[in-house]
């Protein structure tokens, strides 16, 4: 028998797709994926996604990060360096991708 999902789930499950079905976003995590664990600074991420512009980019990390997919650095200076990496659950969208185009 199939597992059923509790009502915070399905939420969660529904903010996941609503994240991850906007423009950019698989893009950042698979920039973020290439570089590992060094990360990258927003500047960088930008120059690797052509066409994207800082309010999105802005926006999507910051959605990232509060749903656990990212993790903020912030290097002390001097001078002072903000990096992004994937979070263990950012490493696992992979899994996630490798299963959805294993079903195709």
């Amino acid at each position: 028998m199939t597992r059923t999902l509790s009502e915070k789930e399905i939420e969660h499950v529904r903010s996941l797709v609503t994240i991850f079905a906007q423009k950019w976003t698989m893009r950042i995590v698979n920039a973020l994926a290439m570089n590992g664990e060094s990360g990258m600074g927003f500047n960088e991420i930008m120059k690797n996604l052509d066409g994207i512009s800082a309010a999105v980019l802005s926006n999507r990390l910051k959605s990232l990060q509060r749903m656990g997919y990212v993790k903020r650095e912030v290097q002390a200076g001097p001078p002072t360096r903000t990096r992004y990496v994937l979070s263990e659950r950012g490493k696992r969208i992979f899994e996630i991708a490798d299963f959805v185009l294993q079903s195709r």
